[in-house]
């Protein structure tokens, strides 16, 4: 009968079916708040409850679908919740080992992940992979949906690995993504979302075990996984991002300047490809930041500076207290702070550094993998902290993360070599302020370690060079020993050149600090051939600059290190080279002089006075001549 219970219950079945499919063809919001309404209006239809349970099943299944949907769109947590609880009350109804059991256990699990990557809960994450265990387990390994519950099970043990370190879960996870990939065929539509898994568990695993191999073949993976998707498939700006990320790692890795602007490239792509209300897009800004930091230290270009900083605070701004990636980002947001108080001094960057470092350390798991690292960048902002303020609470509490981030526990594992890095550098604190000799020699050996344990061709490379250089050279003051002195001066070398190719910045640091060490001990070839380096890296740094205002922070420098260098070289009885040292200085300034000149007159011109630009032009003109005395007395109106 047309107005029975079932008949009416048939037709809003089809009303929200129809309204489904035409969200899923125009992608409006409207569309999908028209679908999810149409779906929670069946469920309170009279007959609902009686109705088949196959169909009661199907109708909140869908209902949770599009709920979920909607979150990723608008961000409710309301419709996240609401749809977990319609599946784990559907679930209970027909129970796991039926058809319908299997696909809300996907389902149930999928939610959960989501809730979990929100929240953090652990409770969420253990359940998850139990039910993607069961889900996995119970499908034949011939049925079509078994790669991607198998799957789904490889991302519940990675998200495990993430939080605890465990080795096995991640080796784990590789393993069934390699079975998952090798039974899904070229132009299956899973294949690439299957492709971009497997290559984020070869970069987990290279986070696990520093291994090249695993890194290489992460970045062919993404590549694949990029290339095969469709341009306007929804999960390509993912891909995308992964594969700026491992070649992040990789440039980090190698130094390859082409690595680097690809990551900065596949980064850009994925954020102007993905929805502006994605959760998504936090991950993305915080990426492409990484990309223009790693920018700034290769060209020393402070733009790039701020550039990072404005997207790590944007992904932390969109991002909830209590999500899982906001550690991160804050953590960025202190380094690149950090960073950019040893360029310009802005004690509000340095101040701003520290409490973004207190909460990353205070919202990560004390277990986290991360957790050691967030340590160690406390450790470093408390230190820089000291050094400006002298404050003796900030060194002994540096020095004890310090101590805590190198610390490998039970495991026969170095530590890192940032870790390491950073312990060297509080003895090195600890020394200067109590001019205890183990202090020194710790810093030494751990400056030497975190050396040995660092990717040769790593952007690292010139710092931790410099550290060590440092350390020698003041341990050469208390030993006066042929080594030290020796030693000291070759990993000052080695940070200039290294420097010169990977971080410009610190090569210039290297020089002026390795000049000035030569100049006390009157070795003037040495001096000469420090800041030589230095006047190379200045002219590279100099140049590399955009901004009016940061070109003029390398301009003081241009006044100090070539009369340095001027003196050290006429030192050593080479006069000609004495001069050009000065006349390279008296470049960068004429330069910048020239630059303002050019400025002033263009403003000058758009503003009418035409005139007066030409017959400043002139008189400019004359004085350049007379400087090389080219003028004639009558050209300036001397009487005869």
């Amino acid at each position: 009968m047309t107005g029975s219970p079932a008949a009416k219950l048939a037709a809003d079945y089809d009303r929200a079916l129809a309204l489904s499919r035409r969200y899923e063809g125009s992608g409006d919001l409207r569309d999908l708040d028209a679908a999810i309404a149409a779906w929670r209006k069946l469920t309170h239809q009279p007959g609902f409850a009686e109705s088949a349970l196959s169909f009661q099943v199907g109708v909140k299944s869908n209902w949770s679908t599009y709920l979920v949907q909607r979150y990723f769109a608008a961000g409710s947590r309301r419709d996240l919740d609401t749809a977990l609880a319609h599946w784990e009350e559907a679930l209970a109804k027909v129970g796991p080992a039926s058809p319908d059991g299997l696909m809300l256990l996907n389902n149930l699990g999928a939610g959960l992940r989501v809730r979990y990557s929100e929240t953090g809960d652990p409770t969420d994450l253990e359940r998850m992979i139990k039910i993607f265990e069961q889900a996995a387990a119970a499908t034949p390994s011939d049925d079509p949906e078994w790669p991607g519950r198998l799957s789904n099970l490889a991302v519940g043990l990675m998200d495990r690995y993430e939080r605890t370190g465990a080795p096995d879960d991640i080796r784990e996870a590789v393993s069934i993504y390699e079975r998952v990939v090798a039974a899904t065929p070229p132009g299956h539509p899973e294949r690439p979302g299957f492709l971009s898994n497997l290559a984020r568990a070869h970069l987990i695993q290279y986070g696990a075990t520093g291994s090249p191999e695993s890194l290489t073949r992460s970045v062919d993976t993404y590549e694949q996984a990029v290339a095969t998707a469709p341009t306007h498939h929804p999960e390509r700006p993912d891909y995308l991002n992964g594969l700026g990320t491992a070649l992040e790692l990789r440039y980090e890795r190698s130094g390859d300047a082409e690595d680097l602007r690809r990551t900065i490239e596949a980064s850009e792509q994925a954020l102007a490809t993905v929805s502006p209300s994605s959760p998504s897009r936090m991950t993305f800004l915080n990426n492409l930041g990484n990309g223009f930091r790693l920018r700034y230290y290769r060209t020393g270009d402070l733009d790039d500076l701020d550039r990072a900083i404005q997207a790590y605070e944007d992904a932390a701004a969109g991002t909830p207290p209590e999500a899982l990636g906001r550690p991160a980002y804050l953590q960025n947001i202190g380094i690149a702070r950090q960073d950019r108080f040893a360029r310009t001094g802005n004690h509000d960057d340095l101040e701003g550094s520290i409490p973004a470092y207190e909460e990353a350390v205070q919202r990560s798991p004390t277990d986290a993998p991360e957790q050691r690292g967030r340590l160690a960048n406390l450790a470093n902002g408390l230190l820089d902290r000291y050094d400006r303020s002298g404050r003796q609470a900030d060194l002994d509490r540096a020095v004890t993360l310090a101590e805590q981030a190198a610390d490998t526990g039970a495991t026969d594992l170095p530590p890192p070599a940032k870790f390491l890095n950073t312990l060297g550098s509080a003895r090195w604190h600890l020394y200067a302020r109590d001019g205890e000799l183990g202090d020194i020699q710790a810093a030494v050996a751990a400056y030497r370690q975190a050396l040995a344990a660092l990717p040769s061709d790593s952007p690292e490379e010139p710092v931790y060079l410099n550290n060590l250089a440092v350390a020698l050279s003041h341990r050469f003051a208390l030993s006066n020993t042929d080594d030290d002195r020796r030693d000291a001066t070759t990993a000052f070398r080695e940070a200039c050149r290294s420097g010169m190719a990977l971080r410009p910045e610190w090569a210039l640091l290297a020089a002026r600090t390795w000049g000035g060490w030569a100049d006390a001990r009157h070795g003037w070839r040495e001096a000469a051939e420090a800041y030589g380096c230095g006047l190379t890296a200045l002219d590279h740094l100099f140049r590399a600059q955009l901004n009016r205002e940061h070109k003029e922070q390398w301009l003081l420098e241009a006044q100090v290190i070539p009369a340095r260098a001027a003196y050290a070289i006429a030192k050593v009885d080479d006069p000609r080279s004495s001069v050009t040292a000065l006349e390279q200085g008296r470049a960068l300034l004429l330069a910048d002089r020239l630059e303002r000149d050019r400025i002033d007159l263009r403003r000058l011109t758009s503003l009418g006075h035409g005139d007066l630009a030409g017959r400043y032009r002139a008189l400019t003109d004359q004085l350049s001549a007379l400087e090389h005395g080219g003028l004639e007395r009558s050209a300036i109106g001397t009487a005869g």
